[in-house]
């Protein structure tokens, strides 16, 4: 709504499988929120971004495990260690 300079939008989802089954709200404008969220992004965009540093995770470090080992499957153990090496040399590369 900011870069449109609007005061309020209407959104719609649907779901199930019909047109019938749908959603339909209107959210107003919140300046506050919105003088936030610029603040916000242009920190990050400066300190990561334009820094080229990735953000600390903020996370579970368990819930991160089970995600990376629920979608690529378990570490090998015999490389864990020549993996990491070539990850951090591909970071220190950037």
């Amino acid at each position: 709504m900011a870069v449109m300079n609007i005061e309020r939008v209407f959104y719609c989802c649907l779901y199930g499988n019909t047109e019938d089954e749908a959603i339909i709200r209107e959210i107003k404008r919140d300046y506050a929120y919105e003088e936030e969220m610029i603040f916000l992004e242009k920190e990050f965009w400066e300190d990561h971004v334009l820094a080229k540093l990735p953000p600390l995770y903020m996370e579970n470090g368990d819930l991160i495990m089970d995600s990376v080992r629920k979608h690529f499957g378990p570490a090998d153990s015999e490389n864990i260690f020549e993996t990491a090496q070539k990850h951090f040399r591909i970071q220190r590369e950037k």
